[in-house]
């Protein structure tokens, strides 16, 4: 009982303003922080070299800005009629918006709008809005950044689609499954191994419920399969 007393009287003699926290201080943190791996993800951008192929057809063009005699971004805009590259060599903001300043082959300097999303979260989008990704869909209607020279890109993407076809041959070649095979049958098949597995055992001997993606089961009666779910 007297030790309950002195901790009760301890407690009573911490200052009152032990009991709150500074939102103030808290969101200036996580601003400094923020801003902290921006300038970290910009610094990793300077110097990288990317790549525009214009593309007429595009519902909406790449703008680019044109700078002024001291490097400063300017307004006269323009698009680009044919494939070329351009370098990060600096950042900046206008009108509230953040644009990255460029340097073109031929020593022209300008100005692309940075990534929307790129400022709040740069470990996630992309830098440029537009930045193609190898082995994605392309869509006539978009005008890419892109991350290599257009014939890279194109041998790049023949690599690609070769290795998913040669995936694909070995996928089927190795075949489907079937009542009656073992569980290394169906690990060397086309379904190959589960991501989890359920088992039981009892007097009936060992059940295995075998799961697989998008709803797909295996059902093993002491290491044969009994009944397939798909």
């Amino acid at each position: 009982m007297k030790s309950l007393v002195l901790a009760l009287v301890a407690l009573a003699g911490l200052p009152a303003h032990a009991q709150y926290a500074s939102l103030t201080q808290n969101a200036a943190s996580a601003e400094d922080i923020k801003q902290s791996t921006l300038l970290a993800a910009r610094e990793k951008m300077a110097g990288v070299t990317f790549w525009i192929e214009p593309n007429a057809s595009a519902i909406r063009r790449k703008e680019f800005i044109s700078a002024e005699e001291d490097g400063s971004i300017g307004s006269e805009k323009f698009v680009v009629t044919e494939a070329t590259s351009f370098s990060v060599i600096g950042f900046t903001t206008n009108r509230y918006r953040n644009y990255v300043k460029i340097n073109f082959p031929d020593g022209k300097i300008a100005y692309l709008a940075e990534g929307i999303l790129f400022d709040s979260n740069p470990k996630k989008y992309a830098l440029f809005d537009d930045l193609y990704e190898i082995g994605r869909a392309k869509h006539n209607f978009v005008e890419y950044i892109l991350p290599v020279s257009p014939e890279e890109l194109r041998i790049a993407e023949k690599k690609a689609k070769t290795k998913a076809a040669n995936a694909a041959a070995a996928w089927k070649a190795r075949g489907g499954v079937s009542i009656g095979m073992t569980a290394k049958q169906v690990r060397a098949s086309n379904w190959g191994g589960p991501e989890s597995i359920n088992r039981s055992t009892g007097s009936y001997g060992t059940h295995e419920q075998w799961v697989y993606g998008g709803g797909n089961y295996i059902y093993f009666e002491n290491g044969i399969v009994s009944s397939i779910q798909n």
